[in-house]
């Protein structure tokens, strides 16, 4: 594994972004390898839906990383937010127990924290500047061993905004136990993020898919299509998603071939 962000096209890694007609997305999305950027700018609105005449609120910059292992990496992720000062750092992979979170070394170094960790494997983690309001770890409508999700809202008022971290389910192989689970998953995270969104008007999703939203995130098409990652019934649930009133921040920003 790369330490170091690099663009590349990275197996699902991104975010989406609700955007309704009176919000605007500045900035630019960039698909990393390590960690994934995106910056949400929206205006304050009026039920009416007629928009304020007050200043937009500053933008808001959210990370995604796919640290597998936050035990081996801490020092990077310190480096890179130091660097790199974003309002949320979702984090995947920290593979590692509740306990063994580093909360005092983010508290040192400025930060607020909000975790659901795993012994070994999966885990997820919010990394802030303010203290995470309301926060869920996994998905109250699917049951779950497996540390994937975590929710949380950040900023105030009209300006407030519900982030969801996920370690999406990798699904193993097309004709496995794993792949019925993950659809399973999937299906009900929708379910859960038509709730929230239902609740909060301005949201994000971002994490680690493991899906790929088509062809231009792959490296070798052709050889690819049809395997774990690349199949239809995975790319179908990741449209729904997405047509729940989502934006991916990567193709609203570049939607150039690779």
């Amino acid at each position: 594994m790369n330490d170091d962000p690099q663009p590349c096209n990275n197996w699902g890694n991104g975010a989406a972004i609700r955007k309704s007609p009176l919000e605007l997305l500045a900035g630019q999305a960039l698909r990393f390898s390590h960690p994934t950027l995106s910056i949400l700018n929206t205006p304050s609105a009026h039920s009416s839906g007629h928009a304020q005449t007050e200043p937009f609120a500053p933008a808001m910059q959210f990370a995604t990383w796919n640290v597998n292992s936050l035990n081996i990496r801490l020092p990077q992720v310190l480096d890179w937010l130091a660097a790199n000062p974003v309002d949320v750092l979702a984090l995947q992979e920290l593979k590692m127990a509740d306990d063994k979170f580093p909360h005092e070394a983010f508290l040192e170094a400025g930060w607020q924290a909000v975790w659901h960790g795993q012994k070994t494997y999966n885990g997820v983690a919010l990394i802030s500047r303010e203290p995470a309001r309301d926060v869920v770890k996994n998905n109250p409508l699917f049951a779950d061993d497996h540390a994937r999700l975590i929710a949380g809202t950040f900023g105030e008022g009209a300006h407030s905004t519900r982030v969801i971290g996920g370690y999406f389910p990798n699904g193993q192989a097309p004709d496995s136990d794993k792949f019925v689970y993950k659809m399973a998953w999937l299906q009900a995270l929708r379910e859960w993020v038509q709730g929230e969104m239902a609740q909060h008007q301005r949201f994000l999703i971002m994490g680690d898919y493991n899906i790929t939203f088509d062809a231009r995130d792959t490296y070798d098409p052709a050889s690819l299509e049809g395997t774990i990652h690349c199949t239809e019934a995975e790319r179908e649930h990741l449209r729904a998603l997405i047509d729940l009133g989502l934006h991916d921040s990567l193709r609203v920003f570049n939607d150039a071939p690779k």
